[in-house]
């Protein structure tokens, strides 16, 4: 049974069904404001790559006793060109462009790493790129957050800070230490210790069992289809398959007196033909 939890835990981990975040996109959303209460991802584009020409600013604001933490989980920006950076990041630890930054230069390139922290309840984050170049742009973890001591509804991460306890084992680093996703597959097995999981398996297999034999109907199909277009190719003119011979023996006669030979055949140049022609003679003589 323990292994069977283990198999879902990982199956529902894997494709995160239950702990999705919420994810904004800085280019779609230009210039707005957004009001966090626990956590999201914020992405430069819904595109692969973010778009030339790009100057967004996007704010950030959580409840008033609470500030906000920002990991980079992705950077992936145009590199600097003659020691500046032509594509970039500038976060603003406020609610503008004006307030004072919390890098101390703007971001770019591609090894960009660490966390922010505001001193606030607003981030500002201003994103510009050139017309030369784009790359995929950024994905940057953005939580509310507060400082030990935590209360019953929040996690208390190793670092001293506090997170919604929505957030523990989600799949995200909310704690920027990456404390809110250890040991989370073993509390998930104690956790369920106790409950009958037999109709979760049963399904779980029946799933399965279902999703394979569409698989097998669809590649069988395929196959009798490729089977049948290979048959075409290769007799399609072959006069012998569309045409048999007759199961009966051919004589001339039977070819001159009825329009039967549809298969076009030379009678004179059939050996068995020829062989009743002879008995004929045979008999003719005899009488």
């Amino acid at each position: 049974m323990e292994f069977y939890l283990k198999v879902c835990f990982t199956v529902l981990c894997l494709f995160q069904w239950n702990y999705a975040i919420d994810t904004q996109y800085m280019y779609e959303s230009c210039n707005s404001n957004y009001v966090l209460e626990t956590s999201l991802q914020l992405e430069t584009s819904k595109s692969l790559t973010y778009p030339f020409q790009m100057n967004c600013t996007y704010t950030i604001t959580v409840p008033s006793a609470k500030t906000i933490l920002v990991v980079i989980s992705r950077f992936e920006v145009e590199e600097k060109v003659t020691g500046i950076c032509t594509d970039y990041l500038n976060i603003y630890d406020g609610g503008d462009n004006k307030a004072s930054l919390l890098n101390t230069s703007p971001l770019c390139g591609s090894s960009v790493t660490g966390n922010f922290t505001s001193t606030g309840s607003s981030l500002t984050f201003d994103f510009k790129s050139d017309e030369t170049a784009v790359y995929r742009g950024f994905g940057l973890l953005v939580t509310a957050i507060e400082n030990a001591p935590c209360t019953s509804a929040q996690f208390s991460c190793n670092n001293g800070l506090c997170i919604d306890t929505s957030l523990k084992c989600d799949g995200y680093n909310q704690c920027g230490d990456s404390s809110d996703e250890i040991n989370c597959q073993e509390n998930a097995a104690s956790s369920t210790a106790g409950i009958d999981n037999t109709p979760l398996i049963i399904g779980v297999i029946v799933g399965l069992v279902v999703v394979g034999g569409l698989i097998g109907a669809i590649i069988l199909h395929v196959y009798k289809k490729n089977q049948w277009k290979k048959f075409l190719h290769q007799h399609l003119e072959d006069p012998d398959v569309w045409n048999p011979s007759p199961s009966y023996p051919v004589t001339r006669k039977y070819y001159r007196n009825g329009n039967y030979n549809t298969l076009n055949i030379d009678v004179d140049n059939v050996p068995h033909i020829h062989q009743y022609e002879s008995m004929d003679a045979s008999a003719d003589s005899v009488r």
